[in-house]
């Protein structure tokens, strides 16, 4: 049950980022879409699921969530990281290349 001080989608994230690291992606992929649902709008939320959807290879979904974080925030290297895997995996090994270049090149200026 969600606090006055902390948002139940806080509540899901947190939990899904618990299940993310015990590598329980497909509780995490359900945590973070849940708390998706109550905030769209956090482009972490994104992120974290498209690393849960690399854990369960749904790698064209970690696609979709990275590009919609990074319309987001187009220097968010997290999001650059999930995108890099996600088409290294579905086997775009030169746009994967490209967007790791970039990451790389971005360097400290880039957000997380």
């Amino acid at each position: 049950m969600a606090t006055l001080e902390q948002p139940r989608c806080d509540l899901l994230y947190s939990s899904g980022e618990t299940a993310l690291k015990e590598k329980r992606y497909e509780e995490a992929v359900e945590k973070f879409t849940a708390a998706l649902e109550e905030n769209d709008k956090n482009q972490h939320f994104f992120i974290k699921r498209g690393e849960a959807y690399v854990g369960v290879k749904e790698y064209t979904e970690a696609l979709n969530d990275a590009n919609r974080a990074l319309s987001m925030d187009p220097r968010s290297l997290g999001a650059i990281r999930v995108k890099g895997m996600a088409l290294f995996y579905l086997e775009e090994y030169e746009s994967a290349r490209s967007v790791f270049t970039e990451g790389i090149e971005m360097g400290s200026s880039g957000r997380y």
